[in-house]
């Protein structure tokens, strides 16, 4: 997806349980996923892993999935009823400070040669205009704890997005199977490493940060394809994780995901949501971030502060680059950025309806989101917040 010294794009599409905000005033026509029967269903050679070696240590972080209300945050009528999630009103714990810096790993860090670790997964036909997400749920194959430094990602035409996941799942599933994105991740059983929509991409994460693995890693790959072509496509998406060894001064990298489910676009309107703040646990530093609509989305806007009255630095989109929905800019952060207490981000997203009709939040590419994610380090496990 990145690497601090390129751009990079990124998609997503998520948390089908909180659709209740698309519920009042919606059209019954809009937003359906073409599921036609003309899906080649894929056979269970579909995903394959392959290794080229091992390495080091282990540890999983804990899920933090909360809410943070903003009772102004939607662009409803007046006879129109939108739900946001009840508020989380308890402050975040200050992260523990990084390992001292030593010239050497403590004796009982193992030390190994970098090593790569790649799934494939794919092969099965769409037809033009159809829509689907497909998921698999496998082991990487990793004999150790390993540390990934860099992730790659090659996609077929079609692709809307892939998210890869560390998961808690005890059993393998190799046959692509139809799924909903990110409906296992808020029950913290999935926790997203790499959201992508870019043919080929990395997540180049900097140096003596990195993602941690448990022995026989299960990775599940999710899979959104939108047919936009006038003839049929084979899907194809293959991933690479590549190992480094624990230094002293290795640390855990994470994501925080925050978002407005509060949409609500009348027929032809253009429209701006209401600024939307949502808190930032003391002692994070993030080094990259990427915004996210679906095709009716203009502009997602980020900025550093303390409330969600008060003005602040604007940290998204990037300086000198336009928000482009297809392909929405990353920004990287150099210097990167650090949050003190009561620091944390104000959002809003605007659109423009040219649908033909209502549009409400929704995980297909025919309903509309407002989101944006981060990359950060120490890991205090994923942050997702709405």
């Amino acid at each position: 997806m990145f690497d601090l010294a390129c751009r990079a794009r990124v998609l997503v599409c998520v948390l089908p349980l909180l659709v209740a905000c698309d519920q009042k005033g919606a059209d019954p026509d809009q937003g359906t996923t073409d599921a036609t029967s003309a899906t080649t269903a894929p056979d269970s050679s579909a995903t394959t892993a392959t290794v080229e070696d091992t390495s080091a240590t282990t540890s999983t972080p804990d899920t933090s999935v909360t809410s943070e209300d903003d009772s102004s945050a939607t662009v409803a009528p007046s006879d129109a009823t939108v739900t946001s999630e009840p508020s989380d009103t308890s402050a975040p714990e200050d992260s523990v400070a990084p390992p001292d810096d030593t010239t050497s790993p403590p004796d009982d860090v193992v030390v190994a040669e970098p090593t790569t670790y790649s799934l494939h997964m794919g092969g099965w036909t769409m037809t033009p205009s159809q829509e689907d997400t497909w998921c698999t749920v496998v082991r990487l194959g990793n004999p150790t704890p390993i540390l990934i430094n860099r992730i790659r990602t090659t996609l077929s035409q079609g692709s809307h997005h892939l998210i890869v996941y560390r998961s808690a799942d005890t059993e393998e599933k190799t046959t692509p199977f139809k799924c909903t994105p990110f409906q296992e991740t808020l029950g913290g059983s999935t926790i997203p490493v790499v959201i992508t929509q870019i043919r080929d991409d990395q997540v180049q994460l900097p140096p003596d940060v990195v993602y941690e693995f448990a022995a026989n890693q299960m990775i599940r790959l999710e899979s959104h394809y939108l047919n936009y072509y006038p003839e049929d496509i084979t899907t194809s998406i293959d991933v690479h994780f590549d190992t480094v060894a624990e230094t002293a001064n290795t640390q855990r990298a994470d994501i925080l995901f925050y978002g407005n489910i509060a949409i609500y676009l009348l027929k032809d309107q253009i429209a701006t949501l209401p600024w939307k703040f949502l808190s930032v646990p003391s002692g994070l530093t993030i080094f990259a971030m990427t915004g996210h609509t679906h095709q009716l989305g203009t502009n997602v806007e980020v900025e550093k502060t303390t409330a969600q009255s008060t003005p602040g630095e604007s940290v998204y989109p990037p300086e000198g680059e336009a928000f482009l929905w297809s392909e929405a800019p990353i920004a990287l952060f150099d210097p990167e950025m650090h949050f003190g207490a009561n620091e944390g981000f104000r959002f809003r997203c605007s659109y423009n309806n040219t649908s033909g009709g209502t549009v409400t939040f929704g995980e297909s590419a025919k309903k509309e989101m407002c989101f944006f994610w981060a990359y950060y380090y120490p890991s205090q496990g994923p942050i997702i917040r709405f």
